[in-house]
């Protein structure tokens, strides 16, 4: 009889404990995909950053690939970006492979790491927002 109830006891920690897990308390997301350019060339594995302009909630943040698209992801298990006019920043780091202790240069202008230089309104459902950006200082 106590073992019964010990193991009910640990079945409903765990259930609770499940259930506190899957719901995790995120904000409506809206899917975020696009191409970052610069020159009207791809920027290749650039970092693109979607800020909240409220101030509440997570940067959800994508690398792009080697055609410059992105897709952002607001968490390990979620992909999208808080709803919401955002502020963007893009980053893209160039290394000297002679060096390994090269920390990288920025190959944007600085404008592009400012806040509030690149917005964005993210919508429910699914966004596409393209960056064309210019090396022109």
């Amino acid at each position: 009889m106590r073992r019964n109830l010990i193991s009910s006891l640990i079945c409903c920690v765990l259930t609770l404990a499940f259930v506190g897990c899957v719901d995790d308390g995120l904000p409506d997301l809206g899917d975020v995909t696009g191409v970052v350019t610069l020159d009207g060339e791809p920027l290749a594995y650039a970092q693109v950053f979607f800020n909240p302009e409220s101030g509440a909630g997570r940067t959800a943040m994508a690398k792009t690939d080697e055609s410059g698209h992105y897709k952002l992801l607001y968490n390990r298990s979620s992909s999208g970006a808080q709803l919401g006019p955002q502020s963007v920043t893009i980053s893209k780091l160039a290394f000297d492979p002679q060096n390994e202790n090269d920390s990288g240069r920025e190959v944007l202008p600085a404008r592009y790491l400012k806040p509030g230089t690149l917005t964005a309104e993210v919508k429910a459902g699914e966004n596409v927002i393209n960056f064309e950006l210019t090396s022109e200082k």
